[in-house]
């Protein structure tokens, strides 16, 4: 009984030191907005052509589309019979429902709860949804070579980031061991995943594949900013960014993505107040692909009810 006190008090300190790092983080970047030139950065946004908005909207929802095949993919390896069209409303589902709570019992949980309306092995559907997260981070993983070149010289400057500072002190490091022992058991429970290489490797090109739209679409915004920057530079910032957010230190990466896009856009030389204006339009445009999971939630509260499971 004292150990699942234990168990429970750590989580419920998870919790609170997950909600506290997301409003310091967010007061980071209100103070960052007051700092600087808001008439300016309010007309940007204003002024934001619709056309783009809609094409870049477009790009953001390929990139759910094709992130939802590989899922699919994933759960074929595991004989997991579900329609595509369901695959989709449960991966649109999963989104919706991030951009409320943290991310452990968030996005993840719920499509894992909602899988089991076709999958009555809990073990198996929980494990469809660890896979699919952990191709999608070593996608990106690969990439980091990209940002290693574009902020090359900027390296020292990136270590002595605040941000940065403020997860060494909180132990990611020993954060990490944990992880890895913890993949290395999860591993060992679920050898079928990596009987099937070529399924494995078909869901990897096609995270890579729904990334190219989403880099695309950042740059798209960049360049209407007046941002003179390449596709090359995009990946690298959009990679580091993505990676720095998959930290446990705020609610879905509200205010560690708008800091760490400020950052590191700043650090290339490019106006402070355009990569504000980034970081607002590109969350607002993705926010609003993510509502269209709000149409199936009523469908499935049901499955809802139950426990859902610490996925980190």
């Amino acid at each position: 009984m004292q150990n699942i006190n234990q168990k429970k008090g750590k989580i419920r300190t998870k919790k609170i030191l997950r909600w506290i790092g997301t409003i310091i983080t967010l007061l980071m970047f209100v103070y960052l907005i007051q700092a600087q030139d808001w008439s300016t950065i309010w007309i940007t946004i204003s002024k934001f052509s619709l056309n783009i908005m809609l094409i870049v909207w477009i790009l953001f929802a390929s990139r759910i589309l094709v992130n939802s095949v590989r899922w699919f993919i994933l759960l074929n390896i595991a004989n997991i019979g579900i329609p595509f069209i369901e695959c989709l409303k449960l991966f649109l589902l999963g989104l919706f429902v991030s951009n409320f709570l943290p991310s452990t019992i968030g996005g993840d949980g719920i499509r894992y709860l909602a899988l089991l309306r076709f999958e009555d092995d809990k073990a198996k559907a929980l494990s469809s949804i660890i896979i699919d997260r952990l191709v999608n981070v070593f996608a990106m993983i690969l990439l980091l070579p990209i940002s290693l070149i574009v902020f090359f010289n900027n390296i020292i400057q990136i270590l002595d980031m605040s941000m940065i500072g403020v997860v060494t002190i909180s132990g990611l490091k020993n954060k990490f061991y944990d992880w890895l022992d913890i993949s290395k058991t999860w591993i060992k429970k679920n050898e079928f995943w990596f009987k099937s290489p070529d399924k494995i490797f078909a869901s990897l090109m096609v995270s890579w594949i729904a990334q190219v739209s989403y880099f695309y679409g950042i740059w798209l915004i960049a360049r209407y900013l007046g941002m003179d920057i390449g596709y090359f530079q995009i990946i690298g910032i959009t990679v580091l960014t993505y990676l720095i957010t998959l930290l446990p230190i705020s609610v879905n990466g509200y205010g560690v993505r708008e800091i760490s896009i400020t950052s590191l856009y700043s650090l290339l030389g490019y106006p402070i107040e355009a990569a504000i204006s980034l970081a607002i339009v590109s969350r607002l445009i993705y926010l609003s692909t993510t509502l269209i999971g709000a149409v199936w939630l009523p469908e499935y509260l049901s499955y809802l009810d139950k426990k859902v499971p610490e996925l980190r």
